[in-house]
């Protein structure tokens, strides 16, 4: 499996953090409070949660750490590397509930209250996003949701706003394009 991340692992959340000026952290655990909100009332051992290319997925982390099953499925090696190292710094029984898959969402067959795709979509080509988005929902048990955390162009507002949001993307998809061959697209419109 090739690791096209390499170059960027160590430094992936630091980039994104420091490009998105601190959106792309916030978009990343912004749906927290929902995950959470559902443990009320209920045993979180049987909350189970998938991160599709988890990435660094320091979300996860804090989900295990208040007591939620968490998968996590990435193609990169060092991805999880990275992953593996901040996990190594929690407790024994944060640890026992993660499971870490180094392969393909597509071959997990396994189904979840709540799947997440945190900046996932977007490596991927239109016509290969949208059968990834099938594949994710088809991953949610009967009850669950999923999360999709990604850019999102704003329509609204005066032409200066909407012209440095697009030179935004532009920068993003250039970089990833070169550093980790990520696809040309525009900005996925996932509704």
């Amino acid at each position: 499996m090739c690791d096209s991340y390499k170059p960027v692992s160590k430094y992936y959340d630091t980039i994104s953090s420091i490009y998105s000026l601190g959106q792309i952290p916030k978009c990343r655990n912004a749906f927290m409070g929902e995950i959470l909100e559902a443990l009320r009332g209920r045993n979180p051992t049987r909350l189970e949660v998938c991160f599709a290319g988890s990435g660094h997925a320091v979300e996860a982390i804090s989900l295990a750490e208040e007591g939620v099953l968490v998968t996590v499925v990435d193609t990169s090696t060092s991805m999880l590397e990275v992953f593996q190292r901040k996990l190594s710094h929690t407790s024994d029984d944060t640890k026992a509930r993660v499971k870490i898959i180094h392969g393909d969402i597509r071959n997990v067959s396994n189904r979840y209250d709540w799947v997440v795709a945190n900046f996932f979509l977007n490596v991927c080509p239109e016509s290969e996003m949208v059968k990834m988005v099938d594949t994710l929902l088809e991953r949610c048990s009967s009850h669950g949701s999923l999360v999709v955390g990604d850019f999102y162009y704003n329509t609204e507002g005066n032409g200066l706003k909407r012209t440095l949001q697009k030179m935004n993307w532009a920068l993003a998809l250039s970089v990833f394009r070169i550093l980790v061959k990520n696809a040309n697209h525009p900005i996925y419109d996932y509704r």
